[in-house]
């Protein structure tokens, strides 16, 4: 040890290489606010997407136990559509319902954002499908029966019409030959 360390010195601690580690040291302390930065910056990072993956991953197994449910499978038809649909939004709820404790306030900022979702496509979005496809079919239905309707007024109009110009023809065949008759007659 006696050898190696004169001889370290003697060739990392020359003159000449004074100013690189002395620019070496004064990169490394003006650059500490910025490292610092950058390592709490991809450490939030780093926890948002365990956070997410974690909650993905969850989320994934709980929907495969309702996938799985008897109950469900049991569904056919638009019921079973519906329950898929329902279960799509629910599910996330649940989850970050039971581990709310885990996710904090990312968590509930998650769940509220999938229960405002649950609400408005869960459980308005359908029905409200529902009642726009039966309005749409009432609208469909009204407006064939009122063009059935105009037409059957047009019909009735041009069928009058017609009846009309035949009696006024008939009029101005029959008439001059009706004054004719009645001049032949009365002057005869």
């Amino acid at each position: 040890m006696d050898e190696v360390w004169p001889r370290l010195v003697h060739e990392y601690a020359r003159a000449e290489l004074i100013p690189a580690y002395v620019g070496a040291v004064a990169v490394w302390i003006v650059s500490t606010p910025f490292r610092r930065i950058t390592d709490a910056f991809l450490l939030q990072v780093w926890r948002v997407l365990r956070l997410n993956g974690g909650m993905w991953f969850e989320i994934a197994a709980r929907y495969q136990e309702v996938l799985q449910n008897r109950e469900l499978r049991q569904l056919r038809g638009p019921a079973y559509a519906y329950a898929l649909w329902s279960a799509l939004f629910a599910v996330p709820v649940q989850v970050l319902r039971d581990s709310e404790v885990e996710y904090g306030r990312y968590g509930r900022m998650h769940r509220s954002w999938w229960l405002a979702g649950q609400v408005t496509l869960g459980e308005y979005g359908p029905e409200l499908l529902v009642r726009t496809v039966r309005s749409l079919g009432r609208y469909g239905r009204a407006s064939g029966e009122a063009c059935l309707l105009a037409g059957r007024r047009v019909f009735a109009v041009m069928h009058g019409v017609g009846w009309l110009l035949l009696l006024l023809l008939s009029l101005a065949i029959h008439v001059p030959m009706a004054i004719y008759d009645l001049m032949e007659f009365s002057l005869c």
